[in-house]
């Protein structure tokens, strides 16, 4: 459970272990499932840090992100199997509220953004919203053209 906007790969990585999933989209958690099927590992480096500039108001960051998760929702449900799928369309409603706790819980938790936690939870509860949303109507209706529009 590494966060993604941190992540960095070796081109090999793509090359060798996992060229066939590129044209589907990116999405982390397909690819670092098949790297530790392949024997690789992935490392955290507490060091590494990234700074958003972004210059997105939070309502368009909102739409991408609700894309990116319905995309994903879409992906996920194609690729599982049938009890999964099954599984999948019961329990993605607590999507939301699930990554919202987890987020603020590990803002909270890290002494160097604690003091940003207050700050930053209403725009980190309205972004996960977004996604779960996504992710729920990617579960259970498709793709859309969400897809399309995060790539």
């Amino acid at each position: 459970d590494l966060p993604g906007n941190n992540m960095a790969y070796r081109r090999e990585v793509f090359d060798e272990i996992c060229p066939d999933l590129l044209p589907g989209g990116f999405y982390k958690p397909f690819f670092h499932r098949r790297i530790h099927a392949q024997g690789g590992h992935l490392h955290l480096t507490r060091s590494m840090r990234v700074h958003h500039h972004i210059r997105m108001g939070i309502w368009a960051f909102c739409r991408r992100r609700y894309h990116y998760g319905r995309c994903f929702g879409a992906m996920r449900r194609t690729r599982a199997a049938p009890l999964e799928k099954f599984k999948l369309a019961l329990l993605i409603p607590v999507v939301p509220a699930l990554l919202s706790v987890r987020h603020l819980r590990r803002a909270r938790s890290n002494p160097a953004t604690r003091h940003l936690t207050v700050g930053a939870s209403l725009p980190l509860v309205i972004l996960c919203v977004a996604w779960g949303w996504g992710e729920i109507l990617g579960t259970w209706f498709g793709a859309g053209r969400s897809c399309r529009m995060v790539y």
